[in-house]
């Protein structure tokens, strides 16, 4: 690192607060250790993709690195820095990086994605995991983003040959949300969002930094820690410059230690600096008035017109809480950009409250009510079991005793709607604390997606958009598998149950023909429906072995909408089956 000024001081090996991304300073908040862990997962061979998401400046290439210097010996990477590229370039960039030689000129897609899969082929039978980590994810184009998708349909009969981890910023998450782009995000196997640290962390975060740099001890106050914690809103990459200048006016003074007076003048300079904040400042007005105005014509006003007031009206709707009976206080800039509020509404109709304002009893009621426990307890409620009273450690093992089905991990927002049955998920809050319910609907209103979250006596409805924000991906969901009796359901065998399978893939949208070896037609178990069953698991980020296992028939039953209450959506029809 470069020398500073203040090195001497200080008596500090080198500058704490450099904003190069070096993994010595890595502070492993309990966020990064996850995140690092979501990363991790990515490198295992699991296949499909992994994404981490997080504001500008939380650390999202710090983990990187981090995860390049400790790569498993049989792990060969694969970066790509900038993905403003053309599908060839893409192509091109990661043959360069996997050392595969092509002809020059080269740009044929088909010349490329063959020698990338006999490279890949080749490192497989040696034993190699490969993966390919694409920095700035949110640049890519649609075209680029469905050409890695088909990368990953690069595969042998026992597992993907490339891992693929997209690292970006929250506006990925808006991409891959779009319908064009299902197919893809249906092949996310794990997520996560990086949010900013909490105070407490800033502090250790700022302790950590000077402790690797050669300084034991507390130079920045509590006071200063708390002044840097509100004005950097905890984005280490701007916790970074407010104390490197912070410490700099300190060396200027002679001072030892930054005081909250100290803190306080770095933060003014570094928010006032052309250089840094003036597009903040610039961002904070249009933020400011974009959002007065479209409250504003929300409620009725509407100084423009009817049309432009529509315009406007669709715009702002995914960034503003769902019901608004009257204006919502305004945030400041930096927490909008990170923060989408939603109303927060007791099971009895009342007015909405906006969480990032929410304070006193109104908050502390839904963090009291928001514990797993509690959630889990009224996910089994759905199901007219007592959590309290059923034998077992946790409730995947409290619902094997109650005979129903359990699952946990990782989806998104499609694989939620493919599920199609209440979960328990966590919800961010605005201060960085975790609070738990139950997803126990997803409705349209007009042009507006809405997700609702049950708690322990209240509600909180969110537009998809907010809760994408907020929701880190984590899902427990219950279900009853209504062929787990049934011994048709296997490859080779016939009757009524791979007829009704069948019916279920093609209301999905996975029409297969049916296969008439030996006269069984559809009532046949045939390499027809193996393969559509494979191709569904694929889509929908499961173990894609073709046979249908208790998890794939919940992701059929439930993109079949064929559901029995309780159910995210209503089921269609009334002619059919529903399933528990």
């Amino acid at each position: 690192m470069i020398k500073s000024l203040y090195q001497d001081h200080f008596g500090v090996r080198e500058n704490p607060f450099s904003i190069l991304p070096d993994p010595s300073y890595l502070f492993m908040s309990e966020r990064h250790q996850e995140a690092l862990a979501h990363m991790a997962y990515g490198i295992s061979g699991h296949g499909g993709f992994v994404l981490l998401t997080g504001e500008v400046g939380t650390g999202k290439t710090t983990i990187c690195r981090a995860l390049i210097e400790n790569l498993p010996q049989d792990a060969e990477l694969a970066l790509i820095l900038n993905p403003k590229l053309s599908e060839a370039e893409l192509l091109a960039t990661i043959c360069d990086e996997m050392h595969i030689t092509y002809e020059p000129g080269t740009t044929s897609l088909k010349v490329f994605f063959d020698l990338i899969n006999d490279a890949l082929l080749a490192a497989h039978a040696a034993g190699r995991n490969q993966v390919l980590l694409i920095d700035e994810a949110q640049n890519l184009s649609n075209p680029v983003l469905e050409l890695i998708r088909l990368l990953t349909n690069l595969e042998t009969s026992e597992k993907k040959l490339l891992q693929i981890i997209l690292v970006g910023q929250p506006e990925l998450n808006e991409i891959l949300a779009q319908e064009s782009q299902r197919q893809t995000a249906q092949r996310i196997t794990a997520r996560y969002h990086l949010l900013p640290l909490t105070q407490a962390e800033t502090q250790q975060y700022i302790t950590h930094r000077m402790s690797v740099a050669g300084l034991d001890g507390d130079v920045f106050s509590a006071g200063a820690c708390k002044v840097i914690f509100k004005a950097a809103n905890g984005i280490p990459r701007l916790i970074n410059s407010v104390c490197d200048r912070a410490l700099l006016a300190a060396y200027v003074e002679g001072r030892k230690q930054i005081s909250k007076k100290l803190a306080l003048g770095a933060a003014q300079e570094v928010f006032t600096n052309p250089g840094l904040a003036g597009k903040s400042s610039v961002l904070s007005s249009l933020v400011l008035v974009l959002t007065v105005l479209g409250l504003l014509i929300w409620i009725g006003l509407d100084p423009f017109g009817t049309g432009v007031q529509n315009k406007i009206k669709t715009f702002v709707a995914p960034y503003l809480p769902i019901y608004v009976s009257e204006p919502a206080p305004v945030a400041p800039a930096p927490e909008l950009k990170e923060t989408v509020t939603a109303p927060v509404t007791p099971a009895t109709p009342a007015k909405p409250q906006d969480i990032s304002s929410t304070k006193g009893s109104a908050l502390d009621a839904l963090i009291q009510s928001g514990t797993p426990d509690i959630a889990f307890q009224g996910l089994f409620e759905l199901w007219g079991k007592d959590y309290a009273q059923i034998k077992g450690n946790g409730p995947c093992e409290k619902a094997k005793t109650a005979g129903l089905d359990c699952s946990q991990g990782q989806t998104d927002l499609l694989g939620l709607k493919t599920m199609n049955r209440p979960v328990v998920t966590s919800l961010v809050m605005p201060d960085g604390e975790h609070i738990y319910g139950i997803v126990a609907a997803i409705k349209n209103t007009g042009d507006t997606e809405q997700v609702r979250l049950d708690f322990l006596n209240r509600s909180l409805t969110l537009s998809t958009k907010a809760f994408v924000l907020r929701w880190p991906g984590d899902y427990l969901v219950l279900w009853n598998n209504a062929f787990k009796e049934s011994e048709t359901l296997t490859f080779g065998r016939q009757g009524k149950d791979v007829q009704e399978l069948r019916r279920l893939l093609a209301v999905s949208g996975y029409s297969n023909a049916p296969n008439n070896i030996l006269g069984k037609g559809s009532l046949f178990f045939g390499p027809t429906l193996r393969d559509t069953i494979q191709a569904f698991q694929t889509d929908h980020g499961l173990s894609a072995d073709g046979t249908p296992s208790p998890e794939t028939l919940m992701h059929i039953t439930g993109a079949a909408k064929s559901t029995a209450l309780p159910a995210l959506y209503p089921p269609k029809g009334g002619q059919h089956v529903l399933y528990p």
